[in-house]
Protein backbone atom coordinates (compact mmCIF):
# COMPACT_ATOMS: atom_id res chain seq x y z
CA UNK A 1 0.00 0.00 0.00
CA UNK A 2 1.37 3.79 -0.67
CA UNK A 3 1.55 5.30 2.80
CA UNK A 4 -1.68 7.62 2.14
CA UNK A 5 -3.86 4.71 1.74
CA UNK A 6 -2.22 2.88 4.66
CA UNK A 7 -2.96 6.09 6.38
CA UNK A 8 -6.24 6.52 5.79
CA UNK A 9 -6.99 2.57 6.86
CA UNK A 10 -5.26 2.96 9.88
CA UNK A 11 -7.29 6.19 10.64
CA UNK A 12 -11.03 4.09 9.72
CA UNK A 13 -9.58 1.23 11.73
CA UNK A 14 -8.72 3.42 14.68
CA UNK A 15 -12.19 5.23 14.81
CA UNK A 16 -14.12 1.80 14.34
CA UNK A 17 -12.51 0.53 17.76
CA UNK A 18 -14.39 -0.01 21.51
CA UNK A 19 -12.79 1.05 24.56
CA UNK A 20 -11.88 -2.82 24.80
CA UNK A 21 -9.39 -2.79 21.76
CA UNK A 22 -7.35 -0.36 23.62
CA UNK A 23 -4.28 -2.79 22.95
CA UNK A 24 -5.14 -2.34 19.18
CA UNK A 25 -5.09 1.02 19.23
CA UNK A 26 -2.17 1.40 20.77
CA UNK A 27 -1.06 -0.55 17.68
CA UNK A 28 -2.52 1.19 14.97
CA UNK A 29 -0.95 4.68 16.45
CA UNK A 30 2.55 3.15 17.10
CA UNK A 31 2.39 2.00 12.91
CA UNK A 32 0.69 5.47 12.44
CA UNK A 33 4.08 7.21 14.56
CA UNK A 34 6.03 4.84 12.28
CA UNK A 35 4.50 6.43 9.24
CA UNK A 36 5.03 9.67 10.22
CA UNK A 37 8.48 9.21 11.01
CA UNK A 38 9.40 7.58 7.72
CA UNK A 39 7.75 10.56 5.83
CA UNK A 40 8.85 13.17 7.66
CA UNK A 41 12.97 11.43 7.24
CA UNK A 42 12.05 11.68 3.29
CA UNK A 43 11.85 15.68 3.27
CA UNK A 44 14.99 17.33 3.26
CA UNK A 45 15.49 19.52 5.81
CA UNK A 46 16.44 22.22 3.45
CA UNK A 47 13.40 21.84 1.19
CA UNK A 48 11.83 25.23 1.33
CA UNK A 49 8.18 25.11 3.13
CA UNK A 50 6.22 27.87 1.63
CA UNK A 51 5.86 29.37 -1.68
CA UNK A 52 7.56 32.41 -1.18
CA UNK A 53 10.63 30.38 0.26
CA UNK A 54 10.42 28.26 -2.72
CA UNK A 55 10.66 31.41 -5.02
CA UNK A 56 13.76 32.88 -3.34
CA UNK A 57 15.23 29.62 -3.36
CA UNK A 58 14.64 29.58 -7.19
CA UNK A 59 15.87 32.44 -8.04
CA UNK A 60 18.75 32.46 -5.80
CA UNK A 61 19.62 29.52 -8.16
CA UNK A 62 18.97 30.64 -11.03
CA UNK A 63 19.53 34.43 -11.38
CA UNK A 64 23.13 33.73 -12.82
CA UNK A 65 22.01 31.68 -15.77
CA UNK A 66 22.04 33.94 -19.10
CA UNK A 67 18.48 32.97 -20.15
CA UNK A 68 17.08 33.61 -16.72
CA UNK A 69 14.26 35.73 -17.11
CA UNK A 70 11.05 36.85 -14.36
CA UNK A 71 8.98 34.98 -16.91
CA UNK A 72 10.78 31.64 -17.14
CA UNK A 73 10.48 32.16 -12.94
CA UNK A 74 6.61 32.60 -12.93
CA UNK A 75 6.23 29.85 -15.33
CA UNK A 76 8.13 27.26 -13.24
CA UNK A 77 5.23 28.29 -10.40
CA UNK A 78 3.00 28.30 -12.26
CA UNK A 79 1.74 31.53 -11.82
CA UNK A 80 1.42 34.93 -14.66
CA UNK A 81 4.63 37.50 -13.97
CA UNK A 82 1.79 39.59 -12.46
CA UNK A 83 0.81 37.60 -9.96
CA UNK A 84 4.24 36.33 -8.85
CA UNK A 85 5.04 39.98 -8.94
CA UNK A 86 2.33 40.83 -6.33
CA UNK A 87 2.99 37.60 -4.46
CA UNK A 88 6.82 38.52 -3.83
CA UNK A 89 6.48 42.03 -3.37
CA UNK A 90 3.30 41.44 -0.51
CA UNK A 91 6.01 39.41 1.21
CA UNK A 92 9.26 40.66 0.91
CA UNK A 93 8.86 44.19 0.12
CA UNK A 94 10.77 44.54 -3.42
CA UNK A 95 9.89 43.55 -6.64
CA UNK A 96 11.14 40.50 -7.81
CA UNK A 97 13.64 42.66 -10.72
CA UNK A 98 15.06 44.21 -7.54
CA UNK A 99 15.82 41.24 -5.80
CA UNK A 100 17.60 39.64 -8.65
CA UNK A 101 19.18 42.71 -9.30
CA UNK A 102 20.18 42.66 -5.71
CA UNK A 103 21.47 39.31 -5.98
CA UNK A 104 23.41 39.99 -8.76
CA UNK A 105 24.96 42.77 -7.67
CA UNK A 106 26.16 41.44 -4.35
CA UNK A 107 28.39 38.60 -6.66
CA UNK A 108 29.29 41.66 -8.50
CA UNK A 109 30.97 43.16 -5.29
CA UNK A 110 32.59 39.44 -4.47
CA UNK A 111 34.07 39.08 -7.89
CA UNK A 112 35.44 42.61 -8.24
CA UNK A 113 37.02 42.59 -4.67
CA UNK A 114 38.11 39.30 -5.01
CA UNK A 115 39.40 38.43 -8.34
CA UNK A 116 40.72 39.93 -10.65
CA UNK A 117 38.40 38.79 -13.93
CA UNK A 118 37.40 41.84 -16.25
CA UNK A 119 33.96 43.31 -15.93
CA UNK A 120 32.61 41.81 -19.15
CA UNK A 121 33.24 38.57 -17.94
CA UNK A 122 31.92 39.18 -14.18
CA UNK A 123 28.81 40.90 -15.93
CA UNK A 124 28.65 37.35 -17.67
CA UNK A 125 28.73 35.21 -14.93
CA UNK A 126 25.94 37.34 -12.92
CA UNK A 127 23.49 36.63 -15.84
CA UNK A 128 23.80 40.41 -17.47
CA UNK A 129 23.73 39.58 -20.91
CA UNK A 130 25.66 43.48 -21.84
CA UNK A 131 28.55 44.42 -20.01
CA UNK A 132 26.50 48.63 -20.19
CA UNK A 133 23.47 46.87 -18.96
CA UNK A 134 25.53 45.63 -15.79
CA UNK A 135 27.35 48.86 -15.45
CA UNK A 136 24.68 50.82 -15.51
CA UNK A 137 23.10 48.75 -12.88
CA UNK A 138 25.96 48.44 -10.52
CA UNK A 139 25.97 52.52 -11.02
CA UNK A 140 22.51 53.21 -10.47
CA UNK A 141 22.65 51.36 -7.38
CA UNK A 142 25.91 51.93 -5.64
CA UNK A 143 26.89 55.21 -6.98
CA UNK A 144 29.66 54.27 -8.56
CA UNK A 145 31.05 52.38 -11.54
CA UNK A 146 32.32 48.74 -11.07
CA UNK A 147 36.04 49.46 -12.25
CA UNK A 148 36.33 52.67 -9.30
CA UNK A 149 34.32 50.29 -6.99
CA UNK A 150 36.94 47.73 -7.26
CA UNK A 151 39.75 50.26 -6.98
CA UNK A 152 38.51 51.97 -4.13
CA UNK A 153 38.20 48.53 -2.21
CA UNK A 154 41.55 47.58 -3.29
CA UNK A 155 42.83 51.01 -1.78
CA UNK A 156 41.27 50.88 1.31
CA UNK A 157 42.37 47.03 2.20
Amino acid sequence: KLPEEETVSLLDEATALTAADRQRAEEILRRMSELLCTRLEQVPEDEPTTLIQQIEQYLQQHYCEAEFTVQKAAAYFDLSMSNMGHYFKSHTGVTVSDYVESLRLNLAQTLLRDTDKSIAEISAQVGYLQPASFMRAFKKVLGVSPTNWRNEQRLGS
